[in-house]
């Protein structure tokens, strides 16, 4: 697994870090420093290049032709937007996930943080063509009063 095996091997001081208690990891800056990298090295590699394209071409498989090349031209035509989209919700959850889960745990954290954020990309990016618009969560719902 990514979170349990070769993220620990990428950065060490990170794994000591999240078994020490809140102050001591204050002033440990080395891993502090490694969670941070592991963050940035996540959300810039992990989220464009594996979480998106899967995204995309689950969703091709499942309601439009199966066609691979047109999955990634999606992925790659909505990849800005859907990056910062990400990056909002995940830089600090993984933030949190590496500085204060313990390593056995973070893969359950980043399932269930994934699993919300699959909910949300599918409100957002989950309709097919022929099916309507889809929800922009730029700009918070408008709750309409309804006639009794």
């Amino acid at each position: 697994s990514i979170f349990t095996r070769v993220m620990p091997r990428m950065f060490p001081a990170a794994h000591a870090f999240c078994g020490q208690p809140v102050h001591m990891k204050l002033r440990d800056s080395e891993g502090l420093a490694h969670c941070l990298r592991m963050t940035l090295v996540h959300e810039l590699t992990v989220t464009p290049f594996m979480i998106f394209p899967a995204f995309y071409m689950s969703k091709e498989f499942i309601q439009g032709s199966g066609d691979a090349s047109r999955a990634l031209s999606k992925a790659r035509d909505n990849a800005l937007k859907d990056n910062f989209q990400s990056l909002k919700i995940f830089l600090p959850t993984n933030l949190v996930n590496f500085t204060l889960v313990p390593t056995r745990l973070r893969a359950p954290v980043a399932t269930v943080a994934g699993s919300l954020w699959a909910m949300l990309l599918s409100m957002t990016r989950g309709a097919s063509e022929d099916h309507g618009s889809t929800v922009d969560l730029s700009e918070p719902p408008r709750v309409m009063p309804s006639s009794l």
